[in-house]
């Protein structure tokens, strides 16, 4: 069985990959995502949220 990642949804004030990226270059950044995988050529998916945030700058820094 294939998988596919179907597509990629961004949360709050990112609107695309291009504004993720950017806030990637910060030294602290947070990016809610929506990941939907499902298998290669079927219809639907399953959607995983997964939170991105750099873990060595996060450290000492209080997210809220």
């Amino acid at each position: 069985m294939k998988v596919d990642l179907k597509f990629i949804s961004f949360f709050g004030s990112i609107s695309d990959e291009e504004m993720a990226a950017n806030l990637m270059k910060q030294e602290h950044y947070y990016i809610p995502l929506c990941l939907a995988i499902g298998t290669k050529g079927d219809k639907g998916s399953d959607y995983f949220y997964v939170d991105l945030f750099h873990e060595t700058k996060m450290k000492n820094h209080k997210c809220a």
